[in-house]
């Protein structure tokens, strides 16, 4: 050795080409990256992209994984069919599975991660994930029973009448009362009372059912039946205490 000369110890790094991530959307640099099983972690990848763009929503970035191998997805949906529980329930099970099959989400609050620096939130990436980082869409979009339906110019705090109005309004065959909000990222269709308007939501305005002349002549029919029999009940329950 001799003065002046650097000892340089590298840091042994195992990447393997069949463990890759894809990180999509409003990064600088979108593509295919390579990852260490196990070890690599959200923040690198997202640093190896480039970091994100000035156009990036970070509320609906999402972390997208399958745990699930191809060849096993039919397999799962048949066992999803398994169980005793009610028509209902077992309908919005296999709804429920058949979203998880196509896609689960792991939950990173990205906006923390990026701007907070919260390395609770810096997940550790499997092979196959997909970090999708959508554009910020500035908009909330009506539809529906409006009079207009398209993206209206999102105003943070506004109300849903502020955007139906700029709707042009509900139309005479709106169901006022069942207006909901579907919010961008989880999709969850909440009532405006349950949630604040955020830029990409959606607004869904329902149409008023109209049933034909003889549903409310079968109905009359039923309700007339059930009231009768109710009456010749306490008839006879009248006369027997006598």
């Amino acid at each position: 050795m001799e003065a002046g000369d650097r000892i340089i110890v590298r840091d042994r790094v195992d990447l393997r080409e069949d463990y890759r991530v894809v990180v999509i959307g409003e990064v600088q640099r979108p593509g295919s990256y390579p990852i260490t099983r196990d070890r690599t972690k959200l923040s690198e990848i997202l640093r190896a992209a480039g970091g994100i763009t000035e156009f990036a929503a970070l509320g609906s970035a999402q972390l997208h994984r399958s745990s699930i191998a191809p060849g096993q997805l039919l397999l799962e949906r048949l066992e999803s069919y398994r169980g005793g529980v009610s028509a209902e329930d077992s309908l919005y099970y296999n709804l429920e599975t058949e979203l998880r099959l196509q896609k689960e989400v792991v939950n990173v609050n990205f906006e923390a991660l990026i701007e907070a620096h919260d390395s609770t939130q810096d997940v550790i990436l499997k092979d196959a994930d997909v970090i999708e980082v959508p554009s910020i869409r500035r908009t909330v979009y009506v539809f529906g029973q409006v009079v207009s339906t398209g993206h209206i110019p999102f105003i943070s705090g506004a109300s849903v009448e502020y955007y139906l109005n700029r709707a042009g309004g509900v139309t005479d065959r709106a169901r006022k009362g069942s207006i909901k909000i579907v919010k961008a990222k989880t999709r969850q269709w909440l009532a405006p009372d349950e949630t604040t308007i955020e830029e990409g939501d959606y607004i869904w305005v329902p149409k008023t059912t109209e049933y034909p002349f003889g549903y409310y002549l079968s109905v009359f029919g039923q309700t007339a039946a059930i009231v009768g029999v109710a009456i010749s009940a306490i008839l006879l329950v009248n006369q027997l205490t006598k």
